[in-house]
This record gives C-alpha cells, structure tokens and sequence, in this order.
C-alpha cells in the first residue's frame, strides 16, 4: 500500500522546473545564465502539498487593535494593491 502511494505521488505531482542554460553576446563577450520556465515553476508550487496552508488567493487586512485603528501592512496580500488587482472595495 505504501509503495502504491509513493507511485502516485511520484508520477502524478508535477517535479521542479529544470534550470536551462542560456547563453548571449554583449559586444564582444559571451554571457551565460541560468533560468528556469516561470510556468513550471508555478505549477510546481501549486501542485505541491507541502506549499498548500502557504499559498494565499484573496487579499486580507491585517490590524494592530480590536478597532482597527491602525493596520499592518506586513506581506504583498495584506496591501492596497491587491485589494486594487482584485476588484475589491477599499
């Protein structure tokens, strides 16, 4: 039975993107860079389960106090912007 499952989840969740190698010319000199497909890399995390009580869809509003006289501004979902970004009312 626990091998089963190990089959599963090893041939059924998505893996890590793979780095690819890119290379480019700047004037008279070759660069290389190391990159992985941003696609891949959001499919693995939201096909993994360890990332899944991490991931956040809505934004929230934080506050200091039961009045909600002061609020926290402390991660990109408890800001003004994706308020903005998802038509939500300020």
């Amino acid at each position: 039975m626990v091998n089963e499952l190990n089959d599963i989840v090893d041939s059924e969740l998505p893996g890590r993107a793979p780095f690819e190698r890119k290379e480019f010319k700047v004037g008279d000199e070759k660069l290389e860079f190391y990159c992985r497909d941003v696609i891949q890399c959001i499919q693995a995390l939201y096909g993994d389960p360890w990332f899944a009580d991490d991931l956040v869809f809505a934004p929230e509003r934080h506050y200091t106090s039961q009045d909600h006289s002061c609020r926290i501004y402390n991660k990109m979902h408890t800001g003004d912007w994706w308020w903005m970004v998802q038509v939500c009312d300020l």
